[in-house]
């Protein structure tokens, strides 16, 4: 094959590429050409040009349209790729796409909103505090990019974050309690019942009877441990 042959191969090769958008392909297929050209003293700057410009403005085209895709389903990390993506070319080939990135990203804080918000409420629901904690921040964020409102829901999903976490705390602590009294371990059953009563008071709950009973089988095992020991000391 030829050196014009083999300028002529790549140039159909990269414009082939910049038909479809593959503007990396299209790009090695452009050096191959290039290289070929420069050896048999052509100039094919022209022809650079004009299938660049296609290749770009087609990957463009495409990296809007994936990302709009992605911004439909709410997807923004995947949405911002593309977009970045579409920069780049754009970027090449001196075009504004300002309008179109502006108006994509508006989709996907309007469709990744309700999903956050669904997802740290059914967190909230379930208890997952340290999920919960970190779905609020984001949402706002989303919320805020369309200039919604949603403060009210931030509110609530807080307030059950907040209340469960105390059930839990309460439960963790009685549980701690309860399980020092079995071993006699008197000041670290107290200080577990102290924090308890804490949660409690931060519930509305009253949690004397369960107080009662831990303390009663704490001094108990406390005493029964004593009677053990003076019993085995005689």
């Amino acid at each position: 094959m030829t050196l014009d042959e083999k300028v002529e191969e790549g140039l159909a090769m990269a414009r082939t590429y910049a038909n479809r958008g593959k503007v990396s392909l299209m790009d090695i297929a452009l050096d191959f050409a290039r290289e070929d050209a420069e050896k048999a003293g052509y100039d094919i700057t022209d022809q650079i040009k004009e299938i660049e410009d296609i290749g770009y403005k087609k990957a463009i085209h495409n990296a809007l349209g994936g990302a709009r895709i992605h911004a439909e389903r709410g997807e923004r990390p995947s949405m911002y790729t593309a977009l970045d993506s579409a920069k780049d070319c754009a970027a090449k080939v001196g075009l504004d796409i300002s309008r179109e990135i502006k108006e994509i990203e508006e989709l996907g804080y309007m469709n990744a909103n309700p999903n956050t918000l669904s997802d740290a409420k059914k967190h909230a629901e379930q208890g997952d505090v340290s999920l919960m904690e970190q779905s609020p921040d984001p949402t706002a964020d989303y919320a805020a990019g369309i200039g919604q409102d949603i403060t009210e829901q931030i509110t609530e999903i807080n307030k059950r974050k907040y209340q469960k976490a105390i059930r839990k705390g309460l439960h963790k602590e009685l549980k701690s309690a309860k399980r020092f009294a079995e071993e006699g371990r008197i000041p670290a059953m107290n200080i577990a019942l102290d924090f308890a009563r804490r949660y409690a008071e931060e519930a509305g709950q009253d949690i004397t009877w369960k107080i009662k009973e831990i303390t009663d089988l704490g001094y108990h095992n406390t005493l029964a441990r004593r009677i053990l020991r003076d019993y085995k000391a005689r």
